[in-house]
Order: C-alpha cells, then sequence, then structure tokens
C-alpha cells in the first residue's frame, strides 16, 4: 500500500528537500529515512520512493 502526500505541506517539503539536494547534479541521493520524512506511519513495512526528474 502506497503513502499518499496527505497534504500540501507535505508535498512541499519534499520538493524543497528534492531542491535542495538534486537540483543542479548530474546524480543524487536522498535518505529514506524517517528522521528525513518525519516518522514512520507503517514501521516495519518496506517503503521505496522513486523520484523522475527531466532537466531542459
Amino acid at each position: 500500500m502506497e503513502k499518499k502526500i496527505s497534504s500540501l505541506a507535505d508535498l512541499s517539503s519534499l520538493v524543497i528537500l528534492l531542491f535542495q539536494n538534486c537540483i543542479g547534479k548530474q546524480s543524487c541521493s536522498v535518505s529514506v529515512v524517517p528522521d528525513v520524512f518525519g516518522g514512520d506511519p507503517c514501521p516495519n513495512a518496506n517503503k521505496k520512493l522513486s523520484v523522475e526528474a527531466i532537466c531542459s
């Protein structure tokens, strides 16, 4: 089951995090850990994050 972005604030925080770590770089990584994403709503469940950015 995928966790949905529950608010505009959640989405804004994610976009800011990605901009700070990835924009202007040929490649980047972001740690997908509870400390970065504000907690773990489903402990002991496998999770993944997939992001695709296209620069022009």
